[in-house]
C-alpha cells in the first residue's frame, strides 16, 4: 500500500484526499436524486508509473452508494527497460475509442509481448509488461464471440525508463453467420 497518494473525484463537485497507511482514501461526494457520473483521478507519485486506467469513470453515483476504484502503481522502469500497459475494453459503439463511463474493461483476455511474456487482463481489463527497451510488438487475442475494433497487433518502441499505453477495443459479435454447401447451396 502507498500512503500519501492524492486522488480526486469530479462530478457535481470535486473532492480530493490522500491515501492512508493502508493505501485507502474515502472521498465523500454529492449525489443528486438522479444518478451522476464521477471521474476519479490519481496523481501518480514521483518515481512511479500507473499500471491501470487513469482516470476511472464511476457511472451512476447515487446517494448512499459505495464505489471501489483501484489504481495499481509500480516503480519507474530501470535503465534499459520500459513499461507497456493498457486496457482491453468492451467497445460497445465500435468506434475504437473508450468511453470510461459506458465501455468497461474485459477480464480474461490474453495479451502478449513479442519477448514471450503474456498475461490475462485483470478485472478492470488492464494488463502490463516490463519489457527491454527497443522495438516490441503487443498482441491481443479476442475472446470467443468477440471481434476487434482496433488492431490486434500493435508495434511499440519501448523507451528506456518509459511508460507506454496500448489499448485494445473489442465488440461482442451480433447476429448469426450461415453457410450452405452442396447441391442446394445458393450463391
Amino acid at each position: 500500500p502507498m500512503a500519501g497518494v492524492l486522488l480526486s473525484a469530479a462530478g457535481l463537485v470535486t473532492v480530493s484526499g490522500s491515501t492512508d497507511a493502508n493505501g485507502y482514501v474515502a472521498l465523500l461526494v454529492d449525489a443528486a436524486a438522479t444518478a451522476v457520473n464521477y471521474t476519479v483521478y490519481e496523481v501518480v507519485p514521483a518515481g512511479y508509473v500507473n499500471l491501470t486506467p487513469n482516470p476511472v469513470g464511476v457511472p451512476g453515483v447515487v446517494e448512499g452508494g459505495v464505489y471501489d476504484v483501484v489504481f495499481r502503481n509500480a516503480l519507474q522502469a530501470p535503465v534499459g527497460s520500459g513499461w507497456v500497459r493498457g486496457v482491453v475494453f468492451n467497445d460497445v459503439n465500435g468506434d475504437g475509442l473508450r468511453n470510461i463511463f459506458s465501455e468497461v474493461g474485459l477480464v480474461g483476455v490474453t495479451v502478449a509481448a513479442s519477448d514471450g511474456q503474456s498475461m490475462q487482463t485483470l478485472g478492470d481489463g488492464s494488463y502490463f509488461f516490463l519489457l527491454p527497451a527497443g522495438a516490441r510488438v503487443i498482441t491481443q487475442t479476442n475472446l470467443a464471440g468477440w471481434v476487434s475494433t482496433t488492431p490486434d497487433v500493435v508495434p511499440v518502441t519501448v523507451a528506456s525508463q518509459g511508460a507506454h499505453e496500448v489499448n485494445f477495443g473489442d465488440k461482442l459479435c451480433q447476429g448469426r453467420v450461415r453457410s450452405r454447401t452442396g447441391a442446394n447451396a445458393r450463391p
